[in-house]
């Protein structure tokens, strides 16, 4: 069967690139900076940008390691304000996967604030657009971080150690690929 070549006129790539570049102005680690700032002892264990209420932002969150609950904070990707603050928290293990194991993350060196400034690092223009504690394929937990190059239309997704900072190989794609709730 042969496949047809379809030349429409919006091209999904470069709609994604325009738009996160004339909206994104606050980064992944502004937005945990300032998720971390609303909760007492907080720490950041996961982070994206998503579609809530049909706005774009970054959903973060945030473990009190203290009373060991959980807390959403929402963060506006275009103003770097603080949307909203969820009220009651969530028990950690009810977080699930790696997320829920959080305060076996006490002694780590970096948290995953850091861990995606430093995937950032690892990619010319790359802007951190998620995070999450995962258990890598050797059982060890890992923070997973998405990195967007915007001018180049590309997405990384690579790992960092929490207690060395290593980082794996970013392993690349298409930002055609990007899935944020139904918007991309």
């Amino acid at each position: 069967m042969t496949t047809m070549q379809l030349n429409g006129t919006i091209n999904v790539k470069q709609a994604a690139k325009d738009f996160l570049n004339e909206h994104l102005n606050a980064t992944l680690v502004d937005a945990t900076d300032l998720a971390e700032e609303q909760i007492t002892n907080g720490t950041v264990v996961a982070g994206s940008l998503d579609a809530v209420q049909d706005s774009l932002v970054y959903k973060i969150t945030v473990a009190d390691l203290n009373s060991e609950l959980a807390y959403k904070v929402y963060v506006d990707p275009s103003t770097g304000r603080v949307l909203a603050t969820s009220t009651e928290g969530t028990p950690l293990a009810e977080l699930g996967g790696a997320a829920g194991n959080v305060t076996n993350f006490e002694n780590v060196t970096i948290t995953l604030v850091d861990a995606a400034d430093v995937a950032e690092d690892q990619i010319p223009n790359g802007i951190a657009i998620a995070g999450d504690i995962e258990v890598s394929q050797g059982n060890m937990v890992v923070y997973s971080i998405t990195v967007a190059d915007v001018d180049s239309g590309m997405l990384y997704k690579m790992t960092v150690d929490p207690n060395t900072s290593a980082v794996s190989t970013p392993q690349g794609m298409p930002m055609g690929n990007l899935g944020i709730g139904g918007v991309f």
